[in-house]
């Protein structure tokens, strides 16, 4: 099985990370595959067995008993077992990997996520790495029941097969109709696989569908046209597709813009990101690139980047190595302190330090490293930060309105994702638009009109988006319309919608997805809207679908809540205004809440 660039780049950072010195991570790693996982499962054993480093395989399935679900009681159970010693051995370390989670009933998967949170500062105990396989719903679940743990964790690697792009057929002819050419694999089951999760960067050639006009066509005009160092934000809507179109827009201005978006590894740790970081991610990754394409670095400036290294080790006294004085092993020295900083505490906080006092030297070396790469490749530096928008508010005012001076400072053109609330709230708003060149906002397709009428263009991207990955004959017309109304225009959420009517046609034993599949997923997005919905947030959302607009000033908190979970949908055709998601509309009216 072949792995794909994405799964070996995940597996060296996952191997690099169990096999450091003193390593005691806890890991996260996402396979939807069972094949993939195994393959993943045999590697990681044969990979850490090279360096001393044995795998306690371990079925938490085989631990249950009456009492709850406490997987860092389990662990401590296991490490003091006499058997546990004999398996250790005189090996250097053991990771204790943990399996089997997606096979809990209800009860225990609720258990086992309550107390991944609860308990969490008791892996501190566990004097051995752990990595935890999940599936996505298990994921997703501790993402939003688990948000400490999530936080708090030492690293999150997803692990998916790549799409199949195979031979393009056409739909036998239908009389009076015209037949859309698709990407056809030969049934359902290889059809839905394609399904889920964003598109990897060696996908978008095949999947990727060019979306209607939007704002970032603004975005694309102001690269393309200002000389200036413009730093610009980005943001829309969870699952609206901004990781996809950011990838496109490297794709298509590689030629003009040298684009560096190879750090996002770093950026574990929402709660807890720093300028710091950025800038010497930045500064690693740049050189990685310069390695790895072969592009000549003056041999003046490696010297001084190694005296300025050598005064790095020297302050802060970090156990890293700095190799010989040559690009290759000067990358592999930033390679090791990224490391350091993303998963190690105390030389964060110190390297932090040292460099709060010394910034002007850092911002120095970043500019340096900017110049040689335009200067060898004449073309403007870009560097895409994304996954920024995951970071709560109070971390987001820190990082960008705080530190903004810091982040506009340097020499090339940078793009940095937002969280959603730093948008709409006026306050943080106007602080930003006076830092930042440009704010863009990409916003779910647009499936209806103001008036209700539908939105010929949007529905027809969502269509071509859906038959790039499963073709037309294999899903019923009055189910893909259904499917359309009801993702409210959000791409994931339409595709996953899809994606799990398909599995339902499967278990069926049917050769395509009819209404009834599709019918038979809504009920659990429903459930998802009910659980969320107070009783206040009903009246709220009926006035919003009644006069579609809001007041930031009065009713910013309950808005950014609903606008953030997806209840409530910005538009932009016929100006700026405000919808429902068609499941929360159907709800209101179900619970008599809609007004004249």
């Amino acid at each position: 099985m072949k792995l794909g660039e994405r799964n070996r780049k995940n597996f060296r950072l996952l191997h690099t990370l169990l096999s450091s010195p003193g390593n005691e991570s806890i890991v996260l790693a996402n396979c939807d595959e069972f094949d993939l996982r195994l393959e993943l499962f045999n590697l990681l054993e044969k990979e850490l067995n090279k360096d001393n480093i044995a795998v306690y395989p371990l079925d938490i399935n085989t631990q249950l008993d009456n009492g709850p679900v406490v997987l860092v009681e389990i662990i401590d159970k296991i490490i003091h077992t006499k058997e546990f010693e004999v398996f250790a051995g005189s090996r250097k370390n053991v990771v204790i990997s943990v399996y089997g989670v997606e096979r809990f009933d209800l009860r225990n998967e609720h258990e086992f996520i309550t107390y991944l949170n609860y308990r969490r500062d008791a892996f501190a105990d566990i004097n051995f790495p752990v990595i935890i396989w999940l599936t996505s719903p298990m994921t997703d679940g501790i993402a939003q029941k688990a948000p400490d743990f999530w936080s708090w964790r030492s690293a999150f690697y997803d692990f998916k097969l790549p799409r199949v792009k195979l031979d393009i057929r056409e739909k036998p002819p239908t009389p009076g109709k015209q037949v859309r050419k698709v990407i056809a694999p030969c049934n359902l089951p290889a059809a839905v696989a394609n399904l889920g999760g964003a598109l990897l960067n060696e996908e978008i050639d095949s999947f990727y569908v060019p979306g209607p006009p939007t704002s970032l066509s603004g975005l694309r005009k102001q690269l393309a046209n200002s000389t200036a160092h413009d730093k610009i934000l980005f943001t829309g809507p969870r699952g609206c597709g901004k990781t996809e179109e950011l990838m496109r827009l490297s794709i298509d201005l590689q030629e003009r813009f040298f684009i560096n978006e190879s750090f996002r590894s770093v950026i574990l740790h929402y709660f807890n990101f720093h300028y710091v970081d950025l800038l010497l991610a930045i500064t690693a990754s740049l050189f990685g690139k310069t390695v790895e394409k072969n592009i000549r670095i003056e041999g003046k400036f490696i010297e001084d980047l190694v005296k300025w290294s050598k005064k790095i080790l020297s302050a802060t006294n970090a156990d890293v190595n700095q190799g010989d004085l040559s690009a290759k092993n000067l990358s592999s020295f930033f390679s090791s302190l990224l490391f350091k900083i993303t998963f190690h505490g105390p030389f964060k906080n110190e390297i932090r330090a040292y460099f709060g006092q010394n910034l002007n030297d850092l911002m120095d070396i970043v500019d340096q490293m900017i110049r040689q790469v335009e200067k060898a490749t004449s073309k403007q530096v870009l560097i895409i930060v994304d996954n920024l928008e995951r970071m709560p508010r109070e971390n987001a005012i820190e990082f960008f309105i705080h530190n903004g001076d810091i982040l506009t400072q340097l020499k090339c053109k940078i793009i940095y994702s937002i969280p959603l609330d730093c948008y709409y709230l006026p306050e943080i708003r106007q602080n930003l638009d006076s830092k930042f060149d440009g704010f863009y906002y990409m916003h779910n397709i647009t499936i209806k009109t103001k008036s209700g009428l539908k939105a010929e263009e949007g529905i027809s991207f969502l269509e071509k988006v859906l038959f790039k990955r499963l073709p037309e004959y294999l899903i019923e017309p009055d189910a893909l319309d259904k499917a359309v109304r009801m993702s409210g225009g959000n791409l994931r959420e339409f595709l996953f919608l899809i994606r799990d009517a398909g599995f339902e046609a499967l278990t069926l034993e049917k050769e395509k997805i009819g209404i009834n599949e599709v019918d038979g997923i809504i009920p659990e997005i429903r459930n998802r809207w009910i659980r969320m919905l107070r009783k206040n947030d009903y009246t709220f959302l009926d006035r919003i679908r009644r006069e579609k607009e809001i007041n930031l000033d009065l009713e910013s908190e309950q808005f950014l809540t609903h606008i953030s979970s997806g209840s409530i949908i910005q538009y932009e055709n016929d100006g700026v205004w405000y919808g429902l998601h068609p499941i929360v509309e159907e709800l209101l009216r179900e619970r008599s809440y809609i007004t004249p």
